[in-house]
């Protein structure tokens, strides 16, 4: 039998397939190609863009309330008792530099270490965009409340893109927009669009 010869035979059975197999696997393969410190380095300016900061009219990162209403500070860093200098200060008090840089490395680390866990062994087999989403929803929401969008994991581990993009939006309950997402607003848009583009769904 000429496998060469059914090989392209199924090819044209399925063509779209096809196309998207031979475009997620060059994906994946980038994806495991990166260390840690270039992932990060990598989804870093998205990552910022979507937590965006609070500066004093001289530039100076200040602290503030998020959208519920939790003081932060510098790249989306929740203020805890942990954070001594800055626990029980008021808003517009502004950070030092070096703690914003220091915060920014810390959680980054902890949301790759908590969107790794959240993947499971899925994650070295996943794509960079499957990676980054991960990543990103761990830095927002923290590993506990992550690891509640159970449904979410389970489309981004069997590869259904549009079934994770409903998730990242829906409650696929009701069918209307996510609690988080309507907190998150434009990044869960931006999300679900990194894993399941426009173009790819029409």
């Amino acid at each position: 039998m000429d496998i060469d010869l059914v090989n392209q035979t199924v090819a044209m059975m399925n063509p779209q397939e096809q196309v998207v197999e031979q475009i997620a696997q060059p994906l994946i393969r980038e994806a495991s190609k990166l260390s840690d410190e270039e992932f990060i380095q990598q989804i870093k300016p998205r990552l910022r863009a979507h937590e965006g900061v609070a500066l004093d009219e001289n530039g100076n990162h200040i602290l503030y309330k998020d959208s519920l209403g939790k003081m932060t500070g510098g790249i989306g860093h929740l203020i805890t008792p942990k954070d001594k200098k800055y626990a029980g200060k008021p808003e517009g008090t502004i950070i030092d530099p070096a703690d914003v840089d220091r915060w920014e490395v810390e959680d980054t680390k902890t949301a790759l270490s908590d969107a790794k866990g959240y993947l499971g062994d899925s994650w070295k087999d996943s794509s960079l965009a499957v990676k980054e989403v991960a990543t990103n929803m761990a830095f927002n929401l923290g590993k506990t409340k992550l690891s509640q969008f159970k449904e979410l994991r389970k489309a981004l581990v069997s590869g259904d893109m549009q079934k994770a993009s409903d998730e990242i939006l829906l409650n696929t309950k009701t069918g209307k927009r996510s609690k988080w997402a309507s907190q998150v607003k434009g990044r869960a848009d931006d999300l679900a669009a990194m894993l399941n583009p426009p173009s790819s769904a029409e």
